[in-house]
């Protein structure tokens, strides 16, 4: 109750949409301004002052819209607005206890992937695992260091590395939200390592597997879906084609390959 009441005499009352970090010795009620550092500034009133992250043991901060709209266009394919986006949003929350801070800056990095960045998409993981040590995605991030190696056209050390992670991940009765994420993006990359050897039976395992078991985030399942689903076109299996493309149209109509697969279902109906 000290606290709180600490909190609204330095406000004046607690603003709607304020934003509340609690550290061992007070709770502050106002807007975090950026990351500075270890440590996170913050607008009290009137008042700025800068706090360790380290020091903080609860936040309660609304997400911001830009974090949708960053998600959307990077999803879309408009990987400059996007990495606008992330990089400002980092910027101003990244280390914060956050659920979307923590994913700002692992898109962040899957953005700079994207552009071909790649040293700057290491910059950005390494700085996540030493933001978030304890995060369960952690424990499978080495998923994003193998997507680096092959888009640097390092297949065989790509599938490797990431063979390494998934074998004893998926002999766990147990995994968390973010692992069974993790696996899912780990499964799409060693079905691409798969497809760049020319097997694309195994290809196929590898995405199906994630259409079937491990379809927990929209992105990676809608990814799956479209390598398989060029797959079977390419195996002359066309109504298996057709359903799964039907149904990236359907449900994932924003995306940056739904129109690559709206040609390729128009060209079959000609």
């Amino acid at each position: 109750m000290r606290h709180l009441l600490l909190a609204l005499t330095l406000t004046g009352g607690i603003a709607a949409h304020a934003d509340i970090i609690a550290t061992r010795g007070i709770i502050h009620t106002g807007q975090v301004v950026k990351v500075v550092g270890n440590g996170v500034q913050i607008k009290v009133g009137q008042n700025e002052f800068t706090t360790l992250i380290s020091d903080i043991i609860r936040a309660v901060v609304v997400k911001p819209e830009s974090f949708d709209k960053s998600l959307a266009a990077f999803r879309a394919g408009k990987n400059q607005d996007a990495l606008t986006g992330f990089k400002t949003l980092v910027e101003r929350y990244g280390g914060l206890p956050l659920p979307w801070a923590e994913e700002s800056i692992l898109r962040l990095g899957e953005v700079q992937i994207a552009l071909k960045d790649f040293v700057g998409a290491k910059r950005t993981f390494d700085s996540f695992k030493t933001l978030y040590p304890k995060s369960s995605y952690v424990a499978v991030l080495d998923a994003k260091y193998a997507r680096m190696l092959f888009e640097q056209r390092q297949p065989d050390q790509a599938r490797q590395l990431i063979q390494g992670i998934l074998d004893p991940l998926l002999k766990r009765e147990f995994l968390t939200e973010d692992q069974e994420t993790g696996i899912a993006e780990g499964l799409i990359l060693l079905g691409d390592c798969h497809l760049a050897a020319g097997n694309a039976d195994d290809a196929l395992d590898s995405y199906l597997k994630v259409v079937t078991l491990f379809d927990i985030s929209d992105d990676h399942t809608a990814e799956a879906k479209y390598k398989a689903g060029k797959i079977f076109e390419e195996k002359k299996n066309w109504r298996r084609a057709k359903q799964i493309f039907e149904e990236l149209v359907r449900d994932y109509p924003t995306f940056a390959f739904t129109e690559d697969v709206k040609k390729r279902l128009a060209a079959r109906s000609e």
